[in-house]
């Protein structure tokens, strides 16, 4: 004759208690991941073009600076400047062309570049989105419009060689 014990014993109630404690703790922070993951994957073109940060530099271009502009096959404008380089050198030297960072301005690059090479001239323009150029940034926009910066400036320079420069998300580019 056996007897069995329908009163849980305080052993196991307090098991079940831990475990579901546990269980509670794991889905809440597995819940917590998730919601930091969505946030980050809807959150990323912001995260790696953040537009805002650039903005337009209060910069003090040389007067010599010249404004450019290209236009993009879908339509886009790209805003650039153009600062040519100093002494009897510049001619001869490879002007160079420079990509910024991702939250680089395009007028304090170009500034940045002249400052280093002075007897260079510099040409640099803003991303697709960034501050004074239209459109919305992605990888494969920055790489197109690379391109045809490049190619619209060996049109209209067709006897300078360019040398192409970049940081960070730029030199990707």
């Amino acid at each position: 004759h056996r007897t069995f014990n329908l009163v849980p014993s305080a052993r196991s109630a307090s098991n079940r208690n831990e475990a579901m404690w546990v269980t509670k703790l794991v889905l809440g922070l597995a819940a917590l991941y998730a919601a930091i993951i969505a946030v980050m994957y809807f959150a990323q073109t912001w995260l790696i073009f953040p537009t805002a940060l650039a903005g337009l530099a209060q910069v003090q271009l040389p007067t010599s600076a010249q404004r450019l502009e290209v236009r993009t096959a879908d339509g886009e404008a790209l805003a650039g400047v153009r600062i040519p380089g100093k002494g009897e050198r510049a001619e001869r030297l490879p002007t160079l062309l420079g990509f910024g960072g991702n939250a680089w301005n395009a007028e304090g690059m170009a500034l940045y570049l002249h400052g280093l090479f002075p007897d260079r001239t510099v040409v640099t323009f803003h991303y697709r989105g960034y501050a004074a150029s239209s459109g919305r940034p992605s990888a494969e926009a920055l790489l197109s419009d690379s391109l045809l910066i490049f190619d619209q400036l060996q049109r209209a320079h067709a006897r300078e060689r360019a040398i192409a420069v970049g940081f960070s998300i730029g030199s990707g580019v």
